[in-house]
């Protein structure tokens, strides 16, 4: 089957492959939303309809304007998610969670703004 990671929710059961898979779909598609935006970045429409338009010109605004929206929500939700992933709901389950997250992404970022 191939590495397969084994991700826990609570009370240490395992994600379901199905989880697994809509979480990276969502983030798949939010990948390429965000990658559409940088493209189609120059694109508009006149809203008085005085300027003949193509149906891709459309297609890409309409994409870039309203479903480019969802893309860093999506991304917000993604992470709380895996970031409470396994929590204890406990004070103490909290505090240890934000030491080890702190320290995973605190001193990385600290090293690097060192240099600066």
């Amino acid at each position: 089957m191939g590495y397969d990671r084994t991700l826990v929710i609570g009370e240490h059961k395992p994600m379901s492959r199905y989880l697994s898979r809509k979480l990276r779909l969502l983030s798949l598609f939010s990948i390429f939303v965000v990658v559409l935006c940088h493209v189609c970045d120059k694109v508009s429409l006149p809203y008085d309809g005085s300027a003949p338009y193509d149906a891709s010109q459309w297609v890409a605004y309409f994409l870039k304007g309203s479903m480019a929206r969802v893309n860093r929500p999506y991304f917000f939700m993604i992470s709380g998610f895996l970031f409470f992933l396994g929590l204890k709901p406990t004070l103490d389950g909290f505090a240890k969670k934000w030491r080890k997250r702190g320290f995973s992404l605190g001193v990385p970022y600290l090293t690097v703004e060192s240099f600066r």
